[in-house]
């Protein structure tokens, strides 16, 4: 099902004008501190801080087309890994959809998740590499990931922190099978949307 309504992501206070052209340039500027941002829409609406050297989602494309579809979902007493989750802005949604358990995974040691909705018992971040984790094993119900990235390994050398290289995006495709329950979904953006399902 198509799903029929628009989420809009936004700075929360002033927009930030004259921004490069260059993808990693701009990017740059807008990883260059802590953001905050609102995300609205007819079903939810909410405020996150992106921190600094962060992927900031705004004027992208890829988080509103994941919950979109994520939002269709009947997600009820799910459990999700949000894989390079970022600012959480994913995981987060996911949460005001009704998941049981969000795993916020991501390699960036920057990151730093804070929202009214967690609590103690409905989510865990893990910083490092998460494929590497036992925890894993075949234990999620939905799998979300936006790429931060561009075809060029140019872009993982000149800004690590911000965007991923095509050796590391090759290794998370072939680890993502492993994590995730049959019948289980994948929600990624990867220059485009797509979901799979897993064969049951």
């Amino acid at each position: 099902m198509k799903p029929n309504f628009n989420i809009k992501i936004k700075f929360k206070n002033e927009p930030l004008n004259d921004l490069p052209k260059d993808y990693a340039d701009k990017h740059e500027i807008m990883s260059s501190q802590d953001r905050d941002i609102k995300i609205t829409s007819k079903l939810y609406n909410y405020d996150l801080t992106v921190p600094k050297s962060i992927f900031c989602p705004v004027y992208g494309s890829a988080s509103q087309q994941i919950l979109k579809h994520l939002w269709s979902l009947d997600l009820t007493g799910k459990k999700v890994l949000d894989c390079g989750c970022g600012s959480g802005i994913l995981g987060i949604g996911a949460l005001h959809h009704g998941v049981e358990y969000v795993v916020f995974s991501d390699i960036n040691k920057n990151v730093r998740i804070e929202h009214k909705i967690l609590t103690n018992d409905n989510h865990k971040i893990y910083i490092g590499d998460g494929f590497d984790n036992d925890e894993y094993g075949e234990f999620f119900d939905v799998v979300i990931m936006a790429f931060p990235y561009k075809k060029s390994n140019d872009l993982s050398e000149k800004n690590p922190s911000v965007f991923i290289s095509d050796k590391m995006k090759d290794r998370i495709y072939k680890d993502l099978e492993r994590v995730l329950k049959p019948g289980g979904f994948y929600l990624i953006y990867d220059s485009g949307f797509f979901i799979l399902q897993k064969p049951a």
